[in-house]
């Protein structure tokens, strides 16, 4: 009886430390995958506080007089009083973006019938 007793507590310790060791792995699994979380939370983090900074240096540059001056000259045609407004018209295009350049008369007319 002695013996079978042994032979139980034996095996039900050797069950726990088995128990033990497999939530000991899976535990440090877990921990492994929320570091991995954390780092990439910390980039990104990271990445957006870099980004709210270049905003907010935008943001301070928009805010300036010569700015707005340059934005109303250069998008609405504004002017300052004495200035002049010159535009620049591109030249006229085919379907195919290139310009076209001007024929001469014998140069359509040879170009209709096909030489």
């Amino acid at each position: 009886m002695n013996i079978i007793i042994s032979v139980f507590l034996i095996s039900l310790s050797v069950a726990l430390v088995g128990l033990l060791v497999y939530s000991n792995i899976k535990i440090n699994k877990k921990r492994a995958e929320m570091t991995k979380q954390i780092d990439a939370l910390k980039k990104e983090v990271q990445e957006l506080e870099n980004n709210k900074e270049a905003m907010e240096s935008s943001l301070q540059q928009t805010q300036t007089q010569e700015f707005v001056e340059k934005e109303a000259r250069e998008k609405l045609g504004y002017k300052k009083p004495g200035e002049e407004v010159a535009v620049v018209v591109p030249p006229a295009t085919n379907s195919e973006g290139a310009a076209e350049p001007s024929k001469s008369f014998w140069e359509k007319i040879l170009n209709k019938i096909g030489f």
